[in-house]
């Protein structure tokens, strides 16, 4: 098991950061409400909330925001990025890159 670290002490922005955390386990540090999913195929407008603790992983930089995957299964924590895609179980959410610093944690030495 690895150590967490808030994301604020680690991730200072840009996309060459979020390209080096592709992949990297993070977890949410409260419940996040309403969070826009990212749905490159349908464009529709909907959201999910994500209960406090859930885990999830950094998928790629959208813009200025980072997409993370969260398992659509609740208390499936998938070891990998690679797992979660494998399964096709799962919801990508586009977040800012604020909101990362001050709502995530990201675990390091796994």
């Amino acid at each position: 098991m690895g150590t967490w670290k808030p994301a604020s002490g680690v991730f200072l922005g840009g996309t060459q950061q979020i390209k080096s955390l592709v992949g990297a386990r993070v977890r949410t540090r409260t419940h996040l409400l309403s969070f826009p999913l990212f749905d490159p195929i349908q464009n529709a407008p909907a959201t999910t909330d994500i209960p406090v603790g859930t885990v999830g992983f950094v998928a790629n930089p959208q813009g200025d925001s980072l997409l993370i995957a969260f398992p659509s299964q609740p208390g499936h924590v998938p070891r990998s990025l690679t797992e979660l895609q494998r399964g096709g179980r799962f919801k990508v959410v586009i977040v800012n890159e604020p909101t990362f610093k001050q709502q995530f944690d990201v675990e390091f030495g796994a």
